[in-house]
């Protein structure tokens, strides 16, 4: 295709005829292009390209670009194989023009020189699918609606780079294959594999990549956010699963990305799919193929709901093994905590309580918990009613009070609990008659044996 439109105009052609080489551009402001084969790595006359090279790069530097093109077209046209940064600097050079041009032909014209520039770099120094995706990115900034073209050329980027591939490339390509399946160019099936490869891209810099691998993660949010909802419903997905599975189930890159889509996914009233049987399989598959806290946690908590305690237990102990974060390992020592509370197994919850506050020191919930604990223990302790079953609230007290003290946010809930079992400590004249001092340090026994301070409240 030959677009001729004025003295200004840039010749160009596309395509299968040929890429384009530097005229002399006489009478026509030094903007003519014309054909050539060539992609020399010396001119003719090697001082003078080594002086024009020179004097353009001087101009390019000051921005002053109507002055570098003459210098620069001289390179391009006698030694096109000479560098890589002629093209670099003319792309940025007519990028320019066209942004701050007001003029529709004009600013055409620039940007099909920026497109030519890509194209005969790559026919003189390689690397095609990094120039590509560059130039992609140019499309996508410059002709945003020719989406065949945009979408085609990032595609052969992304797979002759595969894991190279740029990280702020992920996005665009994620837009324009969203595009293609809104416009029905491709299906479902096809627009869910880019989302897997560009995962697959996103998770491989993050471990690997030790320079850019924090820029690869940013773009995971955005990337789950353009793929369209309709692709991300529980129905959509848990058929997926269960038409794939078998083939699937030992390939841990599917399996991880099937975990990752079925916990974005909802169902047709909003909610989500983590209940189901398959996404309970997927998370078991994958932490057989890749253990990890977050995991395991998953795990415990579904064989708690199941009533499984015991095991419920035991995987989150992994999960504590796994976990790298002193607080999450707290966190997950409290969990258990409880369930052993519930199994009645107050002496062992206590102890999981304190390992909490090992690793995640001046919080709160712990204490609250074995205030629980010691305040549930009047049966366990003592008749259920009378002196002996009352003397076990001062201890619960007291970790109320601790609990506040280390964690003002609590507050709130421990000035409750305080005020409720206050109402259950032995009176005075219990102290009175059984010869305590109020304020006296007092042995609570049972499976408790902890030290506290006997308080009386007034008889009724």
């Amino acid at each position: 295709m030959k677009v001729n439109l004025s003295k200004w105009i840039i010749v160009l052609v596309l395509g299968t005829m040929g890429l384009p080489v530097f005229a002399d551009g006489e009478g026509d402001g030094g903007l003519t292009w014309s054909m050539q084969d060539t992609c020399a790595k010396e001119a003719a006359d090697q001082q003078k390209l080594l002086e024009e090279y020179s004097t353009y790069r001087e101009f390019y530097k000051q921005e002053n670009y109507k002055d570098a093109l003459p210098h620069l077209r001289y390179v391009l046209k006698h030694a096109p194989g000479f560098r890589t940064t002629p093209f670099i600097d003319g792309i940025s050079i007519y990028e320019t023009l066209a942004e701050k041009e007001a003029d529709s032909l004009k600013r055409e014209s620039y940007i099909d020189s920026v497109f030519m520039l890509y194209d005969k770099r790559i026919e003189c120094h390689g690397e095609r699918g990094f120039v590509l995706g560059r130039k992609a990115y140019a499309m996508y900034k410059l002709r945003p609606k020719d989406y065949d073209l945009v979408y085609n050329t990032i595609k052969e980027s992304f797979e002759l780079q595969g894991n190279q591939s740029e990280y702020f490339l992920v996005p665009a390509y994620m837009s324009y294959a969203v595009v293609q399946w809104k416009r029905k160019i491709i299906d479902d099936d096809k627009l869910m594999a880019t989302y897997d490869q560009l995962i697959g891209i996103i998770d491989y810099n993050v471990s690997n990549n030790t320079d850019e691998g924090s820029y690869y993660e940013s773009m995971r949010t955005p990337l789950d956010q353009l793929l369209p909802s309709d692709l991300l419903t529980c129905e959509s997905l848990l058929q997926r699963v269960r038409e794939r599975w078998d083939q699937e189930k030992d390939d841990t890159a599917k399996v991880e990305k099937l975990y990752y889509t079925l916990r974005m996914a909802k169902d047709s009233s909003g909610n989500n799919c983590l209940g189901s049987e398959e996404y309970i399989k997927v998370v078991k598959r994958l932490y057989e193929l890749k253990p990890s806290s977050e995991l395991a946690e998953q795990i415990g908590v579904l064989l708690f709901n199941e009533g499984k305690e015991d095991e419920a237990i035991a995987i989150f102990n992994q999960a504590v093994e796994l976990e790298t974060d002193p607080e999450k390992k707290g966190e997950l020592c409290l969990n258990v905590a409880k369930i052993l509370r519930t199994q009645k197994k107050f002496s062992n919850a206590r102890t999981y309580a304190y390992k909490a506050l090992d690793y995640k020191p001046n919080w709160g919930a712990p204490y609250i918990l074995i205030g629980d604990l010691y305040a549930s223990s009047g049966p366990l302790c003592g008749p259920g009613t009378g002196f002996d079953s009352q003397v076990v609230v001062w201890v619960a007290i007291d970790k109320y009070y601790r609990a506040k003290s280390v964690d003002p946010s609590l507050a709130d809930e421990a000035n409750e609990k305080i005020g409720k079992y206050s109402a259950y400590m032995p009176t005075k004249t219990d102290l009175f008659e059984r010869g305590i001092d109020e304020g006296s340090s007092y042995t609570v026994g049972c499976w408790i044996n902890e030290s506290t301070t006997a308080r009386g409240r007034k008889s009724n």
